[in-house]
């Protein structure tokens, strides 16, 4: 079970895990020097226009972007079941953190999508 975790949590975490790991999560770049735009850069370094742009627009990314949302969360409970069994805790904690890391980075993305979408 642990292995089937850890290789569902490497396909999940892939992209955003990439995105997060020098930069602190709650970094968001906002394109106009008021902050009324919708941001350009989420995460210090995620291109909102571009990923848009791959996703096939706004509205695409945020459908995206909540599915992953909802599978980050139906992992955690997986991974909340496997913690405290003393079977690799350490390895599992480390997984929580950076999962939580990643999710963090998701909710910025799917927030800024919402914000294009009302453009």
């Amino acid at each position: 079970m642990f292995t089937r975790l850890i290789i569902a949590l490497s396909a999940t975490l892939c992209a955003s895990v990439a995105y997060a790991q020098s930069v602190p999560s709650n970094t968001v770049t906002l394109s106009g020097p008021t902050g009324a735009d919708c941001p350009e850069i989420v995460a210090g370094q995620i291109n909102m226009p571009d990923i848009i742009e791959q996703a096939g627009g706004a509205e695409k990314l945020y459908e995206l972007s909540q599915a992953q949302l909802a599978e980050y969360d139906r992992w955690f409970g997986e991974m909340e079941a496997v913690r405290g069994q003393g079977v690799r805790e350490a390895e599992i904690e480390a997984l929580i953190a950076q999962g939580r890391t990643a999710q963090e980075v998701e909710l910025q993305i799917s927030e800024a999508a919402l914000c294009y979408m009302a453009q």
